[in-house]
């Protein structure tokens, strides 16, 4: 949900740019199947390599996630305003986030 202050501008703006500039955030995280499960999990041996680089990639994306999500609202918002100042709106974002 984005919610703009001062006018929709922002809100509009976020719309259009979160979901980009979390996926250019989170474009680092490595799928490899290397150390994939930790040491404790090894002892499944049932785990398929897939199973294993699943499990890596979500374990991944879940310590990226919160760095990844405060980026993302900073870069939005400083382009937002970079690309506003000259029409000198005042708008500005409150993002309300969650995850299931």
């Amino acid at each position: 949900m984005f919610d703009g202050h001062g006018g929709k501008q922002a809100a509009n703006f976020a719309a259009k740019h979160v979901l980009p500039t979390l996926q250019e955030e989170l474009a680092d995280v490595t799928l490899t199947s290397e150390k994939a499960v930790p040491e404790e999990l090894e002892a499944y041996s049932q785990l398929s390599d897939e199973d294993k680089l699943a499990w890596h990639t979500q374990d991944a994306l879940v310590q990226q996630l919160p760095a990844a999500l405060v980026n993302t609202f900073r870069k939005v918002q400083e382009q937002f305003h970079e690309n506003t100042q000259v029409l000198l709106i005042t708008s500005s974002n409150t993002y309300c986030l969650a995850l299931l």
